[in-house]
């Protein structure tokens, strides 16, 4: 050992004796009176809930100035004059996520609510199931399904409340079974998984589903191959496919003429109402590049009608307008409605 570090550690040794009886003294904890802490101010310092998204709308065919506005961590709100005021419900829940709300179209009183946003961000938050209210969203059910976590999009049958579809993503951070799309066909009582692919060993989940219009028993749905693992930000998989079934959900084929390969991120769907041959679907491939697209209900053509450069993963039809389409915006209103105008004879206009 060299000298120098001889006499260092001799002095760090006196040092740490010496100092011994000082550290004991201010080791000692003081008594301290329990009414000083009547007088401290409690202040919140976090978590903090992150606000700002609407995840989904929803009104009632019977009632066209009552709505439902699903926030992403803001609960249910719901309006009886058009928007002139509104009430919030869900509020004796666990959760306060929503990713998504329906009402029973034969039925305004019953509604379907999806607990969980399916915006994959990282202030996105969790939900556990589902729930049913039967009486406008006054009181609410819990019907299962809690491993689902976040849920993209609820549809009910038109004639039948009773019958219903989830699309379920699944643990956001984490893999897990309980993914795919589910259908009830007893209230909820019951879920079965119908749409479940399988990429590479891992379940999928899926983010978006829609009903055909004039025919009930054809669904189209969206898998999402994402999961979120610490310092990755990958934008969707392999998994992320369209998919069309013409018999209820008992079986599926997937769509690929036209839709691009590879990896892609989240696919939004929508069928056109008044021609419901017309199927509309954006999606997101890894480059980062986002695309519109529109087929035909037999899946066999589809074309690109709009590329743009952002990350929309979710895509409507205005049903009683010629001429609308619409894809969901992390801004603004106005935004929202002008991102995407798709005109029936394929012409894009902004």
């Amino acid at each position: 050992m060299q000298p120098y570090r001889v006499r260092l550690s001799i002095s760090l040794f006196f040092l740490v004796i010496s100092a011994g009886p000082w550290s004991k003294q201010h080791l000692t904890a003081q008594k301290l009176d329990a009414a000083l802490l009547n007088n401290l101010e409690y202040r919140e310092i976090g978590p903090t809930r992150q606000s700002g998204r609407f995840v989904d709308i929803a009104v009632p065919n019977q009632r066209p100035y009552t709505f439902y506005i699903a926030t992403a961590s803001g609960g249910l709100w719901k309006t009886e004059n058009n928007g002139i005021t509104f009430d919030v419900l869900f509020t004796d829940e666990d959760v306060f996520s929503i990713g998504a709300i329906a009402v029973a179209p034969s039925d305004p009183d019953i509604l379907y609510l999806g607990s969980g946003e399916a915006n994959n961000s990282r202030s996105s938050y969790w939900g556990d199931g589902i729930y049913k209210s039967t009486d406008a969203g006054e009181s609410w059910t819990h019907l299962g399904l809690p491993e689902s976590h976040h849920i993209g999009r609820i549809v009910i049958h038109p004639s039948n409340p009773d019958i219903v579809y989830v699309a379920a993503l699944g643990h956001l951070y984490s893999e897990n079974e309980e993914r795919g799309l589910y259908k009830t066909t007893d209230g909820g009582d019951s879920w079965t998984r119908i749409l479940g692919p399988e990429v590479e060993g891992r379940r999928m989940g899926v983010v978006d589903v829609v009903m055909d219009p004039s025919n009930t028993q054809t669904l189209y749905a969206a898998s999402y191959d994402k999961v979120r693992l610490p310092f990755t930000f990958d934008l969707g998989g392999p998994g992320s496919r369209l998919y069309k079934s013409t018999n209820g959900g008992e079986s599926w084929i997937q769509l690929g003429a036209g839709l691009p390969e590879g990896m892609l991120g989240r696919i939004g769907v929508d069928v056109y109402e008044r021609d419901p041959s017309i199927v509309f679907c954006n999606d997101r491939e890894r480059k980062q590049e986002r695309h519109a697209r529109r087929g035909t209900s037999t899946g066999t053509t589809r074309s690109r009608v709009q590329p743009r450069n952002d990350w929309r993963g979710s895509l409507s039809i205005r049903r009683r307008w010629n001429h609308m389409g619409k894809s969901k915006s992390r801004w603004t209103i106005n935004r929202w409605r002008s991102c995407l105008l798709l005109r029936a004879n394929h012409r894009r206009s902004q």
